[in-house]
């Protein structure tokens, strides 16, 4: 969640400096996926060790798979499917005819 207020902070910003909406996107998500990535991996290679180093009857295994499949989803949805959300919600708005 925190990833994704990030990109869009850092989108509408870009847009306030002028930028056009698709070049705004596109710049602030490309500079925006390092630290998305960073953050991700870290939180991932945290939780190797409860996955690799635990039974597997421990629910310590099951809450670490748990956590590990949520951190890639996020980061998947913030990367890819966030700016597309962006775009649709900032067009509607601004083509909107009352």
């Amino acid at each position: 969640m925190n990833n994704s207020i990030i990109l869009v902070d850092y989108i509408s910003k870009l847009e306030k400096r002028g930028l056009p909406v698709h070049k705004a996107i596109i710049y602030g998500s490309i500079r925006r996926t390092k630290p998305i990535l960073m953050t991700s991996v870290t939180t991932f290679i945290g939780f190797i060790p409860f996955v690799t180093l635990t039974n597997q009857n421990s629910i310590w295994y099951g809450i670490s798979l748990s956590v590990i499949g949520g951190i890639i989803s996020s980061s998947i949805i913030v990367l890819f499917i966030v700016p597309c959300i962006y775009y649709i919600i900032f067009h509607k708005k601004n083509n909107y005819i009352p």
